[in-house]
């Protein structure tokens, strides 16, 4: 500590960096995103100037890039950046350096660059694999996302392999209708009906249905780590695809009664009165369809001005 105090005293530089980190942790910490993000890309500069390839930057660099959150375009030259700078400070299964790469493949993933976020992942998940072993959530992340980026390209086989490989690993260990087990249930099923197979995939989103309602509107103990997307959000997301998959078959009753449970839980209620409305309108019930879709609208208006 005494050697920190030091380090500052004698180099201003780093002083006002340090200080510049402290204040935009605050400010991320509160939630006040523009001001994070500007005493961090202050810090980013200070760096350069006494640690232009070292530990401080590449923190520097991550630090700012969390701070952009779900705005990818900007968080993808920090990350990179930081990513290769930790590369070359610490180990490859130094956890700061797998958080990096997670970061950098959500990114490639949301932008949808199969290409390269099947390079990042193919590089990293052998290594996090190896430290942290299969079935550690860092190693499933990896490994869905090698799926997601191989999808992406339609390389479908090779995705189905991955999934198959850690389904049946993970069914081993918690059995079959552990939640982590079914995201992996629904990635499958998305693989088999982007290769046309519908058939399977109905039976794998059912199953997966199945458990979503169930734990609807709780979490389980243990079943959850930090940055998983809440089950509500969950059940909504496979009610939207097999709704999406019953329709483009012309099975508009069964897609009704999926859309309509959608209706009652999600929390976009006009995308969701919308979905309905669709169907509805293939069974030339327009009436009805407006009355929703009006209704929807009603309540986000109502939602808005805080009635």
């Amino acid at each position: 500590m005494a050697e920190d105090d030091s380090k500052l005293t004698a180099d201003p530089a780093r002083a006002e960096w340090a200080e510049r980190m402290t204040t935009g942790a605050q400010h991320q910490k509160r939630s006040e995103k523009r001001k994070a993000i500007k005493q961090f890309e202050a810090a980013v500069k200070l760096a350069e100037t006494f640690d232009p390839r070292g530990l401080d930057l590449g923190r520097t660099l991550f630090r700012l890039a969390s701070a952009h959150l779900l705005d990818w375009s900007a968080a993808e030259l920090p990350l990179t950046r930081a990513l290769a700078i930790l590369e070359e400070n610490l180990r490859a299964d130094h956890p700061e350096v797998i958080a990096a790469c997670r970061g950098l493949i959500r990114i490639h993933l949301a932008n949808k660059e199969g290409d390269c976020g099947e390079r990042l992942t193919s590089r990293f998940l052998p290594i996090v694999e190896q430290a942290r072993g299969l079935l550690h959530e860092e190693t499933s992340e990896l490994l869905l996302g090698l799926g997601r980026a191989l999808r992406l390209q339609r390389k479908h086989a090779e995705a189905d392999e991955v999934y198959t490989r850690y389904l049946k690993a993970a069914e081993a260990a918690w059995g079959p209708d552990d939640l982590r087990v079914i995201d992996a249930v629904e990635a499958m099923a998305g693989n088999f009906l982007e290769q046309g197979n519908a058939a399977k995939a109905e039976s794998l989103y059912h199953r997966a249905l199945t458990v979503r309602e169930r734990c609807w509107g709780r979490y389980w103990e243990g079943r959850y780590w930090e940055g998983r997307i809440p089950p509500a959000r969950q059940l909504d997301a496979v009610l939207s695809a097999l709704a999406d998959m019953l329709t483009k078959q012309a099975r508009y009753e069964e897609a009704e009664k999926l859309l309509r449970r959608l209706l009652d839980l999600a929390s976009d209620k006009v995308g969701a009165a919308h979905h309905l409305a669709v169907v509805l309108r293939k069974m030339d019930r327009a009436d009805e369809a407006n009355e929703i879709e009006s209704d929807a609208l009603t309540d986000l208006y109502k939602t808005l001005r805080g009635d």
